[in-house]
């Protein structure tokens, strides 16, 4: 080849190689109605390219959708739900022996160890028919099934491995001791409106809702999330009085089997990651930015009022969700009342899971989607996009100031909104209300620039 030729070659290459490899599709929030509570789920398949998995909250007798896409841009449906199988509409669902109402939370995460994957959600679990489901009384708990694929299904009626189970501490008494049981993380059998402590049976031991699986790619250990709550009825106790509300739980998974918590009360290490009267952290959300004072409480109800209950304080935080980038381990969480109009998100991160514990000064804090404009945002999942540098949240939105007037039209829909990190990893502050459109960027076509750069 002569050297005129090369050179044009050379440049040619150089070229290719300055084209930018990814682009930015713009869409525009809400990007799906009828949507409370998402989760993502991302498994990429043995050539490094993802597919996004959709699932959320449900009503009485539905089946939990499943929503595809391979962009977080465009979504489809799949025709069967994840259990494909679902009951009269306003009435409860049967699995197995069990009849289940309320079925909210789901989140579908790999089965690291045994392979496979889980379906973990909230439900009210009761031994009879309910018809209809009564009303919600916080006596739900947190249950697991099981599936091969994301795709499901996660219920087998010829298949008792696959029915959902109570999540935490192993009911088999081969496993666990009544009184083991009784010690550590484990959700109701049925549902139970209060915790005993008087009878061993602790209120931040009971798994309620908003379960959260995390396989720490660095370490290679599993965690459970969850909200627990106190008393729902006021008991006139210590530990009641000054931490009456809803909080949020961590435990070590066991490392045989991450649908179960170990019985060793000594590997099943607990951490609180959030306590609804942390005056300290609400100090630090204060100041976390110009703006992060705004619309900031953790104990707003749906009028805009303190919670109470009896002669105490209700608080919320719930919503948890972990994910590693790079060194940190975050934690997002949404508080105050999902109906009111300070319900948001925050955030902590750490370098280890015990880190993370709100007693913890050392752990960054932060506030992540503060509500304006009578729109609050929350529950949601943290995902690396499609060109596996940004991240997204991908949550829900309602508009208080329809939910807060006759008629109660409190339906939610599904936003995007983008995580942006500092370089020393706290995440930037994001009001979804004030700006609707958000870039998602995607792997450009590299066709075209591979042959410029071979002729």
């Amino acid at each position: 080849m002569k050297p005129a030729a090369l050179l044009w070659c050379a440049l040619l290459a150089a070229v290719a190689l300055a084209l930018p490899t990814v682009r930015a599709v713009m869409v525009t929030n809400p990007m799906m109605a009828g949507v409370a509570d998402p989760d993502v789920l991302r498994v990429d398949d043995e050539h490094g390219q993802p597919t996004y998995f959709l699932t959320h909250t449900v009503g009485n007798g539905a089946d939990f959708p499943l929503f595809v896409s391979q962009d977080l841009v465009s979504w489809h449906q799949q025709h069967e739900g994840l259990f494909n199988h679902s009951g009269t509409p306003g009435h409860s669902v049967q699995m197995g022996a069990y009849h289940y109402c309320w079925l909210w939370a789901p989140e579908i995460r790999p089965a690291n160890k045994i392979g496979g994957f889980i379906l973990s959600f909230t439900a009210s679990r009761f031994d009879k028919p309910q018809t209809p489901c009564p009303g919600y009384d916080e006596g739900s708990g947190v249950f697991m099934a099981y599936a091969k694929t994301p795709y499901g299904p996660f219920y087998d009626a010829s298949n008792a491995d696959v029915f959902p189970r109570p999540t935490g501490a192993s009911l088999d008494p081969k496993q666990c001791e009544q009184k083991q049981w009784l010690q550590l993380p484990h959700s109701t059998i049925v549902d139970q409106h209060d915790c005993d402590s008087q009878n061993g049976i602790l209120c931040n031991n009971t798994m309620r809702l908003d379960p959260d699986v995390f396989n720490d790619p660095k370490t290679g250990e599993s965690w459970f999330a969850y909200s627990f709550y106190t008393n729902s009825e006021v008991v006139l106790k210590p530990f009641e009085l000054t931490n009456l509300g809803e909080h949020v739980g961590l435990v070590k998974q066991s490392a045989d089997d991450p649908r179960f918590v170990s019985c060793n009360p000594a590997e099943a290490t607990k951490v609180w990651g959030a306590n609804c009267h942390d005056e300290a952290t609400l100090d630090r959300l204060s100041k976390y930015c110009p703006r992060c004072g705004e619309m900031l409480s953790f104990v707003k109800g749906r009028l805009n009022e303190t919670m109470m209950r009896g002669p105490a304080i209700w608080g919320v935080v719930e919503g948890a969700m972990l994910f590693r980038r790079g060194d940190l381990v975050y934690l997002l969480m949404s508080h105050s009342a999902w109906d009111s109009a300070y319900y948001s998100v925050m955030w902590t991160a750490a370098p280890t899971v015990e880190e993370l514990a709100y007693t913890n000064e050392k752990r960054m804090v932060g506030r992540f989607l503060i509500p304006s404009k009578d729109q609050n945002f929350g529950h949601g999942t943290a995902v690396l996009g499609p060109d596996n540098e940004h991240w997204y949240y991908i949550h829900h939105h309602l508009d208080h100031s329809t939910c807060n007037k006759p008629g109660d039209n409190c339906s939610r829909d599904l936003y995007i909104s983008p995580l942006n990190f500092n370089a020393d990893g706290s995440i930037q502050p994001v009001f979804p209300a004030e700006n609707l459109h958000v870039e998602i960027y995607q792997p450009k076509n590299t066709h075209a620039a591979q042959r410029i750069a071979l002729a």
